[in-house]
């Protein structure tokens, strides 16, 4: 009786973290890269860049601590919030080209802004919900157990777009030898990865001050089971 008091005090008191893991998304980053060469092609969009995992944007997410933090940020997007404008653009680009991605890719609309060039994501413990609203004004709700985030840029229009000869419109050449993966090949080249800056905090969700001052009542009734 005296332990279940104790652990389900304990439940009760210690907050689970906001960011379960990250990871370095190498399968998820094959797909995007392979979905932007299709849309360059298609489109004929002529400054499609590469995208790299940068770390450093994992930083971003682990400031996170409860989805009402998930947000576009100074220089970075988050896929699937705020996503109005980000549809309205990538839907006039593929409206023209028939494709059987096409509704994926508008969920996901922050996968094809052409000049972002690094990506992160990261898991969560809970599910987010946000609403958008699509090229149409219908609003939609969208849930997500995950974070992905795209930099450097923090906006996104049509106006993002060139057109004509695909991959004409690089401005540090094209990805032609050494690619990531065959999907990189032929998207234009992005700057190298920066090298990583340790993230500082000590926990994802609950500081440690405040960890101290959680575990002084859990003493408290340890001591006060034990006394009977």
């Amino acid at each position: 009786m005296k332990i279940l008091v104790i652990l389900c005090f304990v439940s009760f008191v210690v907050a689970e973290p906001f960011i379960r893991k990250c990871g370095n998304g190498s399968s998820d980053l094959d797909a995007i890269n392979y979905w932007r060469q299709l849309v360059m092609k298609g489109a004929n969009v002529t400054n499609m860049y590469e995208l790299k995992y940068n770390v450093n944007l994992e930083n971003e997410i682990r400031k996170m601590k409860s989805c009402d933090d998930v947000a576009h940020g100074l220089n970075f997007r988050v896929n699937g919030t705020d996503a109005k404008t980000a549809r309205a653009a990538v839907y006039k680009v593929i409206r023209k080209w028939e494709h059987r991605y096409v509704t994926e890719w508008m969920d996901n609309a922050e996968f094809f802004h052409p000049t972002q060039t690094f990506y992160a994501l990261c898991y969560l413990n809970e599910v987010c919900k946000f609403e958008y609203t699509d090229q149409n004004n219908r609003r939609y709700t969208y849930r997500a157990s995950v974070v992905e985030i795209f930099g450097q840029k923090s906006t996104f229009h049509e106006s993002d777009f060139l057109y004509g000869e695909p991959s004409s419109n690089c401005e540090n050449g094209v990805v032609t030898t050494n690619c990531t993966t065959i999907n990189t090949c032929g998207l234009c080249k992005g700057p190298e990865v920066p090298p990583r800056i340790p993230f500082t905090e000590v926990s994802d969700s609950v500081a440690p001050s405040a960890n101290a001052i959680l575990i002084l009542p859990i003493i408290f009734v340890v001591n006060i089971v034990n006394a009977y």
